[in-house]
């Protein structure tokens, strides 16, 4: 498919930077598993950051690159990336890598895409064509609060606009979870150091107290992603920014929540295995959110319910034939105890 090239289509959503560069890595991973080329539409204007920070992003991960004009070699050939395209496709929202294969030689073809998490989250491991290469081009930045002889975990919280009551509730994870992290990598590694990355300075007196564990909240945002991209180990929030990490991170220790709404890779892990205990309890409660990774008494609960109505429908729509059948069968007892 050397005339297909596939891009971002940044007037589809707003978003913040990790959602929106999420979307990126896996257009740029899309176009290296079907043999097409990919071609760079820098991002002008991202949820929660002023509009000059745009260019740091850009600059951080090198994809310029391959933007329209540019000569760079793509699949193993090199040439220039075309400035004007015959044809010009808006694909959205594709549900499968063939709407993306648009074949004809004689024209150069441009597939502006949206959102193709359809696409990965049927198949996550598709992210891991192209990572090296998008790996390479990024810059590195120094991590100070990393150690070299110490295990160096890093834990995604999110806090600022997710909290129990906000419109984001479905991404809060209880402090009671990051409790049972610490401690079980404290007890796995002798020498580790923890970093945990959020916003704000309310609820985290908890973390504060625990020696070994190091609060890093407000930090600039490609530096926070610089830490969890090289964590010795990663527990990723339910955050696209956090997520994307994952992507980037090459350790065999990433964790993440069965109930995130992305299928995670196959190499990561669920954090739900790692804190488990007989009947999923941490102390005297129940971790919350288990329930949706093992099927435990809601689940039960539900199906009775479910039992139970099924019964009454049944009963109600067949009240005749039950009050017929009954009467064969008790009749003759009657009968008996008349005479």
């Amino acid at each position: 498919m050397n005339n297909l090239y596939l891009t971002y289509e940044t007037n589809f959503h707003i978003d913040g930077f990790g959602a929106q560069y999420q979307r990126i890595v896996g257009i740029f991973c899309i176009s290296r598993i079907i043999g097409s080329k990919y071609v760079h539409t820098p991002v002008d204007k991202y949820e929660h950051l002023p509009l000059e920070y745009c260019k740091n992003i850009e600059d951080h991960f090198g994809l310029e690159i391959f933007k329209a004009g540019k000569t760079v070699k793509q699949n193993g050939i090199e040439e220039k990336i075309p400035e004007k395209f015959d044809n010009e496709i808006r694909c959205l929202e594709p549900m499968t890598l063939d709407e993306l294969r648009v074949v004809d030689e004689n024209k150069t073809t441009l597939i502006k895409i949206g959102f193709a998490m359809q696409i990965y989250d049927r198949n996550p491991d598709i992210q891991n064509t192209g990572m090296d290469e998008l790996r390479s081009l990024k810059k590195k930045i120094d991590l100070p609060e990393f150690q070299k002889d110490k295990k160096n975990i890093a834990i995604h919280i999110r806090r600022g606009d997710v909290a129990k009551d906000s419109y984001y509730y479905n991404r809060f994870t209880e402090n009671e979870i990051y409790l049972k992290i610490i401690d079980k990598m404290q007890k796995q590694y002798d020498n580790c150091n923890i970093c945990i990355f959020s916003q704000g300075t309310e609820g985290f007196d908890e973390f504060r107290e625990i020696k070994g564990v190091k609060l890093l909240n407000d930090l600039d945002i490609l530096l926070t992603f610089e830490y969890m991209c090289n964590a010795d180990v990663l527990f990723i929030a339910k955050s696209s920014l956090s997520y994307m990490a994952g992507l980037y991170n090459t350790t065999p220790e990433i964790y993440i929540q069965n109930s995130f709404w992305h299928t995670k890779m196959s190499r990561w892990k669920y954090i739900e295995d790692l804190i488990k205990e007989d009947e999923s309890i941490v102390g005297d409660k129940v971790v919350e959110g288990y329930s949706n990774y093992n099927g435990n008494g809601n689940e039960n609960l539900k199906f009775l319910f479910f039992i139970i109505i099924f019964f009454i429908y049944y009963i109600i729509f067949n009240i005749k034939k039950i009050t017929k059948n009954a009467k064969t069968i008790f009749q003759p007892l009657l009968f008996c105890k008349s005479t």
